[in-house]
């Protein structure tokens, strides 16, 4: 069954202040020893991820290099903008976070993308992905993106309907026969977040 490994790109060196949207800032030290980890520990799953999609966005393209430098044999690589973070106009560098009812009211004012739109096209993405033939494939995107597939997707049972995206982490879908989140990513961390009380 093909599935897609949904990853949030590592942590970035950056001046900006809250929502950083789509600024094109790089990982930070911390970040890029996040993606070592996170590409250490997709290496010793069973089945191995045979490409690598990311975010045409600097933190996403370095996030997938790092994890693709652990490979004997690279990876195949593309750069994909459906998954992209969504483009929150006005928003980016003011808001500590989003409002997504607020958001929702005023993304037109703001000059910035609707939900509606950043749906249609990941669900595009994931329609692609399902036809290239691939088994696993790794995709790094981002924080709000990755939130609003993760709400829209049915999950599997004992998923919790709400997960924080946080830097190396993310979850699995299944490409077919439905687009479905199977699992989180790592192993385990719905037990660390159930003790860190984040769901």
């Amino acid at each position: 069954m093909p599935e897609a490994i949904f990853i949030r790109h590592g942590h970035t060196e950056s001046t900006i202040e809250g929502i950083k949207g789509r600024s094109d800032v790089s990982l930070s030290e911390e970040g890029m020893k996040e993606m070592l980890m996170t590409g250490l520990l997709l290496s010793t799953q069973t089945s191995l991820p045979d490409r690598i999609v990311a975010s045409p966005l600097i933190r996403a393209r370095q996030s997938a290099q790092i994890i693709n430098s652990v490979y004997k044999n690279s990876l195949p690589m593309e750069v994909s903008e459906d998954v992209n973070e969504l483009d929150v106009g006005d928003w980016t560098g003011k808001a500590k976070a989003l409002a997504f009812q607020e958001y929702e009211e005023n993304w037109q004012a703001m000059h910035a993308e609707s939900f509606e739109s950043a749906q249609k096209r990941i669900v595009r993405e994931l329609e692609r992905l399902g036809q290239t033939g691939s088994k696993k494939i790794i995709v790094l995107s981002h924080s709000i993106l990755m939130t609003l597939l993760y709400a829209m997707l049915p999950k599997t049972e004992g998923l919790p309907e709400m997960i924080p995206m946080m830097n190396g982490c993310g979850f699995v879908v299944s490409l077919e026969p439905v687009f479905q989140v199977t699992a989180l990513f790592p192993d385990g961390i719905l037990e660390e977040m159930k003790e860190m009380h984040l769901v």
